[in-house]
């Protein structure tokens, strides 16, 4: 008791599984009311075809979901934009210049021009941001 077991079955047959612990063979458990009887093999293909092709659609509407952009006046709050939010509002409660600096393509100039739209309808100051 307490062990795991594997349960192996014949899609076909209903009434018996067998019994597996450790890849060895322990039993076979046989369901005496389902006995004798069985069921065709395109009873149990055509579910599992209908159910493949229904999470396959699904699997496809959200690969599709996830590749799409976000709108054109949507942002998204990353973990890298919070960090810049803490160093930009580090930079005006200590009234330093700040610099952000890195390789082209990673957000700054995005995150910047957020910050300063945020920032503009609070307050009316503003933000930059370089590549090197």
């Amino acid at each position: 008791m307490g062990e795991d077991v594997i349960i192996r079955s014949d899609p076909r047959d209903l009434a018996e599984l067998r019994v597996y612990f450790a890849d060895a063979f322990i039993c076979r458990a046989i369901c005496p009311e389902l006995a004798g009887e069985t069921i065709a093999l395109k009873g149990v293909t055509e579910p599992a075809a209908t159910t493949s092709a229904a999470l396959e659609t699904l699997l496809q509407r959200r690969v599709t979901a996830a590749q799409q952009p976000a709108g054109p006046n949507e942002f998204i709050v990353t973990r890298e934009y919070r960090r810049f939010v803490e160093f930009c509002d580090a930079c005006r409660q200590a009234r330093y210049i700040g610099l952000c600096y890195g390789v082209p393509g990673v957000g700054k100039t995005v995150f910047a021009r957020q910050y300063a739209r945020w920032v503009r309808t609070r307050s009316g100051a503003c933000a930059a941001a370089a590549s090197p």
